[in-house]
Parts: C-alpha cells; sequence; structure tokens
C-alpha cells in the first residue's frame, strides 16, 4: 500500500510539473533564443566598445546591424526557395520513386498495385498543389 502511495504521489508530480512546462514552453523558447542571440552579439558589442564607442550605442548598433542580417538571411532563403520551386517538387517525386522501388523490395510484403496507389495520390496532390504548399510556409514571411 504505501508503495502505491509514493507511486501515485510521483505520477501526480510528474503530470504538474509536465503541465507548468506546457504552460510556459513559449516563455522559455523565447528567453532561450534571446540568451543565444545576446551571447552571439556580445563579442561585437566589446569590440565597439573597444574602438571607443559608449556601451549604449555600441549595443544599439550591434542591434541594428544583427536584426539587418537576419533580414538579408531570410530574403535569401525565400528568394532561393522561390526561385527552386520547380526542382524542389521534381526532388520530391523523384524520392517518392526511390521509395517506392524500396518498399519492392523490402521485407513489409507491399503489393505493387499499394505502392502505385500511394504514389499517384502523392504526385498528383504534389502536382496540382505545389503552389499551396510552398505559399503555407512562406506567407508570413513574405511581403
Amino acid at each position: 500500500a504505501e508503495a502505491g502511495w509514493r507511486l501515485l504521489v510521483l505520477a501526480g508530480t510528474l503530470w504538474v510539473l509536465m503541465q507548468v512546462i506546457t504552460a510556459v514552453q513559449l516563455v522559455v523558447l523565447a528567453f532561450s533564443a534571446a540568451l543565444l542571440i545576446t551571447a552571439m552579439l556580445q563579442p561585437t558589442v566589446v569590440r565597439l566598445k573597444g574602438i571607443g564607442l559608449p556601451h549604449g550605442l555600441a549595443t544599439a548598433v550591434t542591434g541594428v546591424l544583427g536584426f539587418v542580417i537576419i533580414g538579408l538571411v531570410g530574403w535569401f532563403v525565400v528568394w532561393q526557395v522561390m526561385e527552386n520551386l520547380d526542382t524542389l517538387s521534381d526532388r520530391v517525386r523523384d524520392g517518392i520513386d526511390e521509395l517506392k522501388r524500396w518498399l519492392l523490395d523490402s521485407p513489409f510484403h507491399v503489393t505493387e498495385s499499394q505502392i502505385n496507389d500511394i504514389a499517384k495520390n502523392l504526385n498528383d496532390t504534389i502536382g496540382t498543389n505545389t503552389e499551396e504548399i510552398t505559399s503555407a510556409g512562406l506567407q508570413g514571411v513574405t511581403f
């Protein structure tokens, strides 16, 4: 009986801990990202202070420069995805065909007609919805 109560207390404690982690997940993620960015930009602030800039101005210059660089990287990634959209679609289709060949040789006992049906559905879906698939991920990035 005593072991059962201890197990129930442990399970209750774990449940409460998981609820707390779930509630503060966004805050912890944002705080971790802020710490990472601060650690990456701190050497730049030190160098600018070594040149003779005041601490506040060095921090402001580093912050603005950091945002500009992050914006340029984001712009470059979006530009590359939009330029290579057709190649990406073709590579996904090639990957599906390669998966089909692998499944035929695998020990899963999958028939070719089952694989053909699934592959046809995937190819049709990707072919007709390429624009919607990619625009969903890029909608918040482009203006």
